[in-house]
């Protein structure tokens, strides 16, 4: 496991970071989609992306810290 463990985390945190810069657009969609506009979708929108992104991102530094855990194993 500790030989495979770095290139583990590079594929998830490039998958992770794919799916953050995919978030927005699909946002976009969805909230024009119900019929949201203004104000009202812009805070809608701001707060969906941050939400998403900070999950994304506390899921990242976990399965980091998962794997790790197996490169200091000796």
């Amino acid at each position: 496991m500790k030989e495979i463990s770095p290139y583990v985390k590079l594929i998830f945190n490039i998958i992770c970071s794919f799916i953050m810069f995919m978030i927005p657009n699909i946002l976009v969609r969805t909230i024009s989609d119900a019929g949201y506009s203004g104000e009202m979708f812009v805070s809608i929108y701001v707060t969906k992306t941050t939400i998403y992104v900070l999950i994304l991102i506390i899921i990242m530094v976990s399965v980091n810290k998962f794997f790790s855990h197996f490169e200091k194993e000796d």
